[in-house]
């Protein structure tokens, strides 16, 4: 009895490290999200925005997954100390369950994901970007006469993996736009090659 308790103990400080890490990831890029016109603001660029959504997207399923693996492990706990389960093992599953789906509706999900997606898509479509450039975190677009322009002042600090441009390649295919969309899973190919 001693014995699983102290191994569930360790355990739960291992899960406890890792849900303390992603959250002091996410405050930090909130916080540097929320810095407005200023240098280092997320929000600043196109590629930023679609980046901390996605991280936020993906950090959550994570917290979430973790938080079930911490309630599976108490129950797995209790039912051993209690044997079956009880109507307290029967409260925590309801209290778990209700606190995970109402805070779940202020978390970003995957169709924010694929709209962030979208927002990259429609820049291109709308400025005719160039998509190695835009990967790469330049906005580079075309001037009426077709010569290319680079905007020094609107550039990331940080570039699209390959795993972005296939998620931004899947939702431009999504949406019939077949040039593009080769040209992103391109861009995806060639970054996960180098």
């Amino acid at each position: 009895m001693i014995e699983s308790l102290s191994e569930y103990l360790v355990s739960e400080e291992a899960l406890n490290s890792r849900l303390r890490r992603l959250t002091d990831n996410s405050l930090t890029l909130n916080s540097i999200a929320l810095k407005e016109d200023t240098e280092g603001s997320l929000l600043g660029h196109p590629l930023d925005v679609y980046l901390l959504i996605r991280r936020m997207a993906i950090d959550w399923k994570e917290v979430k997954d973790l938080l079930q693996t911490k309630y599976r492990r108490l129950s797995d706990v209790q039912m051993g100390q209690i044997g079956g389960h009880s109507n307290h093992t029967n409260a925590l599953n309801v209290t778990f369950d209700s606190q995970v789906v109402s805070s779940s509706h202020e978390i970003i999900t995957n169709k924010e994901l694929k709209d962030a997606a979208f927002g990259v898509i429609s820049l291109v479509n709308t400025y005719d970007l160039d998509i190695k450039s835009l990967a790469n975190g330049f906005i580079r677009s075309k001037t009426s006469s077709g010569a290319k322009v680079t905007s020094i002042e609107n550039q990331s600090n940080i570039a699209l993996n390959a795993f972005d441009c296939y998620l931004i390649g899947k939702q431009t295919f999504d949406n019939k736009e077949y040039m593009n969309a080769k040209k992103w899973l391109t861009e995806a190919v060639d970054r996960w090659m180098t």
